[in-house]
Order: C-alpha cells, then sequence, then structure tokens
C-alpha cells in the first residue's frame, strides 16, 4: 500500500488541496513532502485526474491507496505549466521588441497589445493578451483550446505531517457544507516595469469556479474505458423504438433508462420478435428460460415503496412489454446485489450471480480486497481483469453495454430510501479524438 496520499478541504471559504508524497531532501534521506495547491483550476484539474483513474474522494477529507498514478500524472501537468509560464515570461520581457517588429501584433489606440493565436501557436505558447494603461499591464490569458488557466504551483516541500494528525478544524468538503459563492483569489495588476521573476511564478488572471462545481466533482463518480462507440449502431436505434416503455419501467424500478435500452441494443440488437424462438432466451431483453421460465421475479418498487412480483411464463417474456418489465426487475436486484455498483450488477446481469461471484473472489483473493469493498466501491476496477478468467458469458459485456451510450452520460439509479446513487460514464477514446 502506497504511503503517498491526497487531500482536501475547505478552510476560510476558500478550496485547499494537498499533494503527499515521499521525496528526496539534499541529503538523499526519504521524507515525506507536501504540495499546497490554492488555485481552484489546479484543484480541478487534480480532481479531473482522480476521476480518471477511478478515485473518488466521495465526502472525505484524504483519498489513500494507490494514489501513485495520479501524482505522477499531476506532476507531469505541473511541469508542462511551468514550462509555459517560463515562455510566458520570456513574451513579457520582450513584448516591446514583439511589437515593433512583428507584424502579427495588432496595436490598438488605447494602446493595447495582442498576441494572436498563429504567433502563439509559432512560439508554442498558450495565446495571451496585455493591455497597456499608465504604464500598468495585467496578463490575460486566452486558452482558446481550453479556456483554463495555468498557475504555477509550489514544488514538494518537506511536510512533519503524517496522516493520522491531520488537522481536523478544517471542514470536509462535500455538498452539505459547500456553499453557493464562488471561490475568490486576489488577483494582483502586474506592472511590466517592475515585474520580479525570483520565484518563477506568473500569476494570470483567474478563472473562478464555483465551490459548487468543485464539490460536485468530489461526489460524482466516473467510469473510464476506451471503446469503440456505438451510440449510431442500428442496435441502439431498433431499442429506441420502445423507449417508452424503458422509461416506464425505469422508472418505476428505479433504473437509468438508458441502461435498460443499452442492455436490449447489446442482448438481441434490439429487436424483439425476431428472438422469441430461441431455445436459449427469450425477446428484446433475452429473458433466460432455465433461469426464470416458471418462476416468481421479485423486484422493488420505487414508486410503490412495495415489492412486485411476476410469475414468468412463456407467454410472459413473449410479450414485449412483461418482457421489458421482467429485465428491468432483473437488473433492479442485480443493483440491490451489489450495493448499486452499476458496472458490476451489469456484468452480474451477463455472468449470473454465480459467476460473477466467482470472479470477484478471484480479485479478492488476489488483490486482498475485502469482497464487501469490491462491491461497494464503485471508483475501485481492480475486478475488471478477472472477468476473462472464468471463460464464460461476455467478459467485456460493461464495455459493450456503455458503447451504446453516449459519452458523459450521468447515468442514476435509486435506492430504496429514493436516495439517487450517480454514475457519470466517460468514453476515454472518443474524448481523446475530440482533443486530437
Amino acid at each position: 500500500m502506497s504511503i503517498n496520499y491526497i487531500e482536501v478541504y475547505k478552510t476560510n471559504d476558500r478550496l485547499i488541496a494537498k499533494i503527499h508524497k515521499e521525496i528526496t531532501d539534499k541529503n538523499g534521506n526519504k521524507k515525506m513532502g507536501v504540495c499546497t495547491l490554492n488555485n481552484p483550476n489546479n484543484i480541478k484539474k487534480l480532481l479531473d485526474i482522480c476521476h480518471k483513474h477511478n478515485m473518488s474522494f466521495n465526502g472525505n477529507r484524504v483519498l489513500k491507496g494507490n494514489v501513485n498514478p495520479i501524482i505522477k500524472e499531476f506532476d507531469s501537468y505541473y511541469r508542462s505549466a511551468k514550462k509555459k509560464n517560463e515562455r510566458l515570461k520570456v513574451i513579457i520581457e520582450n513584448i516591446d521588441k514583439l511589437e515593433d517588429k512583428i507584424s502579427l501584433v495588432k496595436k490598438e489606440h488605447l494602446g493595447k497589445i495582442v498576441i494572436s493565436t498563429a504567433l502563439a501557436a509559432t512560439l508554442g505558447i498558450t495565446s495571451i493578451a496585455i493591455a497597456n494603461s499608465n504604464k500598468r499591464s495585467e496578463v490575460v490569458p486566452i486558452n482558446y483550446q481550453t479556456q483554463t488557466v495555468v498557475e504555477e504551483v509550489p514544488d514538494y516541500v518537506i511536510d512533519d505531517t503524517v496522516i493520522e494528525n491531520i488537522d481536523t478544524n478544517v471542514e470536509t468538503v462535500n455538498l452539505e457544507n459547500t456553499s453557493n459563492e464562488n471561490v475568490i483569489i486576489d488577483t494582483p495588476v502586474i506592472d511590466a516595469e517592475k515585474i520580479s521573476y525570483e520565484d518563477g511564478i506568473i500569476i494570470p488572471e483567474e478563472e473562478v469556479i464555483e465551490n459548487t462545481e468543485l464539490s460536485q466533482m468530489l461526489q460524482t463518480d466516473e467510469f473510464h474505458f476506451s471503446y469503440t462507440d456505438r451510440t449510431d449502431y442500428e442496435n441502439i436505434t431498433n431499442a429506441k423504438r420502445y423507449e417508452d416503455i424503458f422509461i416506464t419501467y425505469g422508472n418505476m424500478y428505479g433504473v437509468d433508462p438508458n441502461i435498460l435500452m443499452a442492455i436490449a441494443a447489446q442482448e438481441n440488437c434490439g429487436k424483439h420478435y425476431e428472438a422469441l424462438n430461441n431455445a436459449y432466451a427469450t425477446g428484446i431483453m433475452q429473458i433466460e428460460r432455465s433461469a426464470n421460465l416458471n418462476s416468481t421475479v421479485t423486484a422493488y418498487n420505487v414508486q410503490t415503496g412495495q415489492m412486485d412480483s411476476i410469475y414468468v411464463t412463456q407467454e410472459a417474456i413473449e410479450d414485449l412489454e412483461t418482457n421489458i418489465r421482467i429485465g428491468a426487475m432483473i437488473f433492479r436486484n442485480k443493483l440491490e446485489e451489489y450495493n448499486y455498483n452499476i458496472p458490476l450488477a451489469l456484468q452480474s446481469y451477463n455472468f449470473g450471480s454465480g459467476n460473477m461471484a466467482n470472479s470477484l473472489a478471484m480479485c479478492s483473493d488476489i488483490e486482498n480486497i475485502p469482497m464487501d469493498e469490491l462491491k461497494s466501491d464503485i471508483t475501485d476496477p481492480a475486478w475488471l481483469s478477472y472477468r476473462a478468467y472464468l471463460g464464460v458469458g461476455d467478459p467485456q459485456y460493461v464495455e459493450h453495454i456503455f458503447s451504446f451510450i453516449e459519452s458523459d452520460t450521468v447515468l442514476t439509479v435509486v435506492d430504496r430510501d429514493g436516495n439517487n446513487i450517480s454514475l457519470k460514464l466517460v468514453n476515454d477514446n472518443v474524448n481523446n479524438m475530440q482533443l486530437n
């Protein structure tokens, strides 16, 4: 288990993040170092990286476990930001020369000098503008690609704090104690003639991010995968012909209709009447005959607060609406079985409870992770690597289902207390293509 950890808290109406990791001091000794983040943009970047690695604070102050990949990626981001700031420093120091020599610089009547995006790309920096008035200048970022302001953060310094002795007088960041007020950062007006680079830090104007937005990132789990987007396939188009039915029973059993339609798209290409003669499973939701025929399916109805029961006959599963309802009830039971862990419930819909239990047991034994933790921690993807070892079903069933749902969709299911449990689906393959 890594000794490194990350903490996020709120104090004086400002969010603070600290990255604690083992560093080597000047004498070659191993000690704990801390990097403190005050800029909300950098905190947002850190949370983005946490979610990318399927780790979330979930209202807790400290994120432990294997945070090393997160720290490594954030450190890489920091080094890149540092280089950009160095380039920015050079531009400010030479702005007067550029004004006379570069034709791409436009000088307006108020003395405003604008560096175009074309020049910025040539110089390898983010496009900036320097507005001059009475010899006072303000660095204004115009990051036309991401609209994200980058501020250099301090290096790691020796930290004597240990996780057991964390100050408890600061507020834990969660939705209950986070106000709707903006995080305000004091932004100094920079005098171009008096600017100092001794600390190597240039502070641009802040892009203010609301506390509520950062808090939502702390609370919202994300599920990241890279896979082929199939949202334009005929399978899902077929399933959406019956969207009203999926919405009806999705709402009844607290299951996001997008999940049910994606299951239908994967199970039988979104078709129903063409699959009534299958000897193994029947209809659009592919209700297994051996497991369900001539038995009673019971599931919790979130609208009535009561248990619903359906006796499964051949006639019932051949009826389109009843077939969808039974599928929704079965998936509802999977959600409850796996603590509303949507990916686990989906894989179990394909594997069956017995095979899913075997896969989780293998992961638990090898990874030394308690079974209850595997089920409840939706951010821990460890079990995904053990699906193929069983040699049953579709070990990529989760990916195949999610491929029919548009990236960045927030999927929501409802527990018995009426609480929404949400999971943001992120297709890294699609998002990376959009960035290129």
